[in-house]
């Protein structure tokens, strides 16, 4: 006897389509993230010449190395530089991982959910706690990692709520047969009634429409005929600020009321004060420089960790200082997380 089912050339063709899917988005993840820092070395040179080849000999590289000139903006009041130009963002999230969106989970991606929402027609579909992810009829290669992140979140959601509905449903046709017939049946927690996690499916592109009325008024799709303006900036800790100026000389921080270039001297200074409380930053007998200062504290370890070859990111989420990444959190999820006293 044999059980009829896919062919095993049509599983092994799909299967092969998936793995080079996957192994398509990891070359291009891996190409898009290639470089560690935003420090560029320029190509080796295929014919060089004597005093190159002497160098070379020598065992000095014959690299160029290259910084980008980015451009910040101090902000006392969140303790953070502000990073507005899109080329600026793009390097520095790209080399490093540094920063953070601020409209957005971590890589500031505002932009391409709000053109991806465009490109679906305005189709999107609301949770139960109003947070917005994609249609699903929308292509998942055009998703950034937070879109779906909320899909699949939101798909949890669903498949909880249809795994409580149907072991409810069991369990009323249980007590029914008790009542009726006197019998006492255990109501299943399991069986082909039952959703389970090998065999649940999303809900398909169509049964989207249901969720229609919690679309957002007519006047409200206005919004999608006007332009799409890129409104969120990248926001640098001070101590990723410090490290990309002093140890890579590739930003430039800039005074937030008169607009000009701050010195090594003023950021050091500004950057201690914005730990400090409002009444004792002005305080005139108050060193400046402190053994106990939380940015310097935060600073060392910051930098010891990033001159080791760790992307550092911000650990408020699980209640520590720092998550450390062997690569960058596009990767892989942190492989430890450091708490230090320093508040």
């Amino acid at each position: 006897m044999s059980l009829i089912g896919p062919s095993s050339s049509t599983t092994n063709s799909k299967q092969a389509q998936g793995k080079g899917r996957s192994s398509a988005q990891k070359t291009e993840t891996a190409r898009v993230y290639a470089h560690p820092l935003p420090v560029l070395l320029s190509e080796k040179p295929q014919q060089p010449s004597r005093i190159q080849s002497i160098l070379s000999f020598l065992g000095l590289s014959l690299h160029r190395i290259s910084n980008p000139q980015c451009e910040g903006v101090f902000d006392p009041h969140t303790r953070s530089v502000w990073v507005s130009r899109s080329e600026d963002i793009s390097v520095l999230w790209r080399c490093g991982f540094f920063g953070k969106g601020d409209l957005s989970r971590s890589e500031p991606s505002w932009y391409t959910r709000q053109l991806n929402v465009r490109k679906s027609g305005g189709k999107r579909t609301y949770n139960l706690v109003f947070h917005i992810y994609p249609h699903p009829s929308f292509r998942a290669t055009e998703m950034t990692s937070e879109e779906i992140t909320a899909r699949r979140r939101a798909e949890r959601r669903q498949f909880k709520a249809d795994r409580a509905a149907a072991i409810a449903a069991v369990a009323e046709e249980a007590e029914h047969i008790f009542a009726t017939e006197g019998r006492v049946i255990t109501p299943a927690l399991s069986g082909p009634s039952i959703p389970s996690a090998a065999t649940w499916k999303p809900p398909s592109p169509t049964s989207a429409s249901t969720n229609d009325a919690l679309l957002p008024p007519s006047s409200i799709q206005q919004e999608y005929l006007d332009p799409l303006i890129d409104v969120e900036h990248l926001q640098l800790t001070l101590q990723e600020a410090f490290f990309l100026l002093w140890t890579l000389d590739c930003l430039t921080v800039l005074d937030p009321l008169s607009s000009e270039p701050m010195s090594l001297q003023e950021i050091w200074k500004s950057f201690q004060l914005a730990h400090l409380p409002p009444a004792s930053s002005t305080l005139p007998s108050a060193p400046l420089l402190q053994f106990d200062s939380p940015f310097l504290i935060n600073y060392i370890v910051y930098h010891h960790y990033r001159s080791l070859g760790w992307v550092i990111k911000g650990g408020i989420k699980f209640c520590v200082d720092y998550l450390l990444y062997k690569r960058g959190p596009v990767f892989a999820h942190a492989e430890y997380d450091i708490f230090f006293f320093c508040h």
